[in-house]
């Protein structure tokens, strides 16, 4: 099976070798890479060093996991607004035509709010708790409609929050 994580940068069908700044890529890669060290990557980035994106960038990187076949998207970004047409179409499409499951972080704002893309119908939402599973992690976004939780600080990377949370979730399902 090939596992998503979701930086690459993408340039027509050829890639370039790439640099994360933040490191957050590399730590949610090294997350899953631990869980399951058998899976195969691929690596595509849609967020710039700052942690932003925009839609023809989102676009580019599913729709270049569409078309290698993946069978996980882990989407460890969140917006408190809808994607595109375009976007929402094609994560449909991936959904339902070729049965990619799609997770997706909620978000660290610390609010109850429905962000995407873990608010479109078939995207798996993830949010974070506590190291010791008690509470939810003080930055974690949360809803009632969230379908699951992880941890959202470890010491092995400097990456915490929903995205670790779902990184670790992605890892267990695959």
């Amino acid at each position: 099976h090939k596992s998503i994580v979701e930086y690459e940068k993408v340039v027509g069908k050829q890639t370039e070798n790439l640099f994360d700044a933040s490191g957050h890529g590399t730590g949610l890669f090294k997350i899953i890479e631990k869980i399951v060290p058998n899976a195969q990557f691929l690596i595509v980035k849609a967020l710039d060093d700052y942690g932003h994106a925009d839609v023809k960038s989102i676009y580019k990187a599913l729709f270049l996991c569409k078309h290698n076949n993946v069978d996980i998207v882990v989407m460890s970004f969140s917006s408190k607004s809808q994607l595109n047409v375009a976007v929402q179409e094609l994560l449909d499409s991936m959904m339902n035509d070729y049965n990619v499951i799609m997770t997706s972080s909620l978000g660290n704002d610390d609010r109850n709010i429905k962000t995407y893309p873990s608010g479109y119908q078939g995207i798996l939402s993830v949010g974070a708790v506590s190291s010791d599973l008690t509470t939810r992690y003080p930055k974690s976004t949360f809803r009632t409609d969230t379908d699951s939780v992880a941890i959202g600080k470890t010491e092995e990377v400097d990456v915490d929050g929903t995205s670790l949370a779902n990184a670790i979730f992605a890892g267990q399902i695959a």
